[in-house]
């Protein structure tokens, strides 16, 4: 069984990543929701999540600086982090592989695209 963690400062964002994950990964069993990146990297500490879907735009610290962070926590090294983002290109996908992604989705998350990340 999967634990996951999503992390993004709009709760409807959250709530279709959610519905979503519950529906078509039924390995999917702890699903922890954070508004925040700081609540997100404590809930993070504590949880040592398997699978972390990460936005990349929220205030007082972005995606790619909380995914460094969560990549410097022991105990995370083998956990597959997910920027989740409507910012697209080049520099972008350079800029998540240079922060430790795992890679990353499109908002909004096309369903079929977690049977490839799974």
């Amino acid at each position: 069984m999967i634990n996951a963690i999503i992390i993004d400062d709009e709760q409807h964002c959250i709530d279709s990543l959610a519905f979503d994950l519950q529906k078509y990964c039924r390995d999917i069993e702890l699903l922890e929701t954070c508004t925040n990146p700081k609540e997100g990297l404590l809930t993070i500490k504590k949880q040592k999540p398997d699978l972390v879907f990460l936005d990349v735009q929220m205030p007082w610290m972005n995606g790619y600086v909380t995914c460094q962070n969560l990549r410097r926590l022991p105990g995370l090294e083998k956990a597959r982090i997910y920027a989740v983002s409507g910012v697209t290109g080049a520099a972008h996908e350079r800029r998540c592989g240079e922060s430790g992604f795992n890679g990353q989705l499109s908002k909004p998350a096309d369903p079929g695209s977690f049977a490839r990340l799974l």
